[in-house]
């Protein structure tokens, strides 16, 4: 367990960088500059929160969530590593486990335009006995006029290994029906629910349970919430698929880590590199992907 007085002391900068202690026991990062601040903890390498001045929260966070050690959330910005969505076998988690691990810090930065942490990530005997591989990932997550998280993986083994991968954040929205998408006009989509291929006509919105797979999007989208004046605009590269997401009213209730009607104020717009698509990492090698987040009022 960390220190909180230690981290403060060795990677802490007083009004820039903060520690504080989670309410499962663990350490969270605060980044702060003129232009906002974001909270990031070492339990699961999670981004929790992200506010620019001026604006409510950007992240989505569930009140159901369970805020435990070891216990995914649902909400804010997770990694999904090293396998996005369905494992590899039933009996190991979903969307991978780097969401449900303890996360070291490498180094702090802070200059007058940005603060930022770098986290990383090793195998361990823990981890070998869900993936036989080794590994290291250094997440590196940067708080300026937006927040930016990129995140490299090096393959340390001698054996290539597959990867699959998503950064995917939880939006906060003020009403899920006067959202908008936009980015995905023309763009192939496949349905997840009815494994059916469409061609996106105009921006996207949301009306019903949607799992829709995008290619072809520019790595580039906004969201467009009428209902907070607000615009979101993402930015990606190293993935070239991008998942929309909202469970609706059955899924909602159905998903006991999530409140029945927050549906309503919630939405998933998260680029992925899937496992159909069977990247593979050769030994020595590292490949680095980054998401990048603006929020504007309008």
């Amino acid at each position: 367990m960390h220190a909180i007085n230690e981290l403060n002391q060795k990677f802490g900068s007083a009004g820039r960088i903060a520690f504080r202690v989670s309410q499962s026991g663990m350490p969270v990062i605060i980044l702060v500059t003129g232009h906002g601040s974001c909270e990031i903890s070492l339990d699961g390498g999670q981004v929790l929160s992200y506010r620019p001045m001026g604006h409510v929260p950007v992240l989505f966070n569930s009140r159901e969530s369970a805020q435990e050690e070891g216990c995914p959330i649902r909400g804010g910005i997770s990694l999904c590593w090293p396998w996005f969505g369905e494992p590899p076998s039933p009996e190991l988690p979903r969307h991978g486990f780097a969401r449900l691990a303890q996360w070291n810090i490498l180094s702090t930065e802070y200059d007058n335009k940005s603060s930022e942490v770098s986290l990383y990530l090793t195998d361990s005997d823990k981890t070998r006995d869900l993936w036989p591989h080794s590994f290291e990932i250094i997440q590196k997550i940067t708080l300026s006029d937006s927040l930016t998280i990129a995140v490299t993986t090096m393959n340390k083994g001698s054996e290539p290994f597959e990867l699959s991968q998503s950064i995917h954040p939880y939006f906060k929205v003020r009403d899920i029906e006067k959202v908008s998408i936009s980015g995905v006009e023309k763009c192939e989509f496949t349905d997840f629910l009815t494994k059916e291929r469409h061609i996106q006509g105009g921006p996207l919105s949301i009306e019903k349970e949607t799992y829709d797979i995008y290619s072809d999007t520019k790595n580039a989208c906004v969201i467009f919430d009428k209902g907070l004046g607000r615009n979101i605009a993402i930015k990606y590269s190293g993935m070239n698929k991008l998942i929309v997401w909202n469970p609706w009213i059955k899924k909602s209730i159905q998903l006991k880590d999530f409140g029945d009607t927050e549906y309503k104020n919630m939405l998933t717009v998260a680029p992925a590199t899937l496992p159909a698509e069977k990247m593979i990492l050769q030994p020595g090698k590292k490949v680095t992907v980054e998401t990048s987040i603006q929020a504007t009022l309008t």
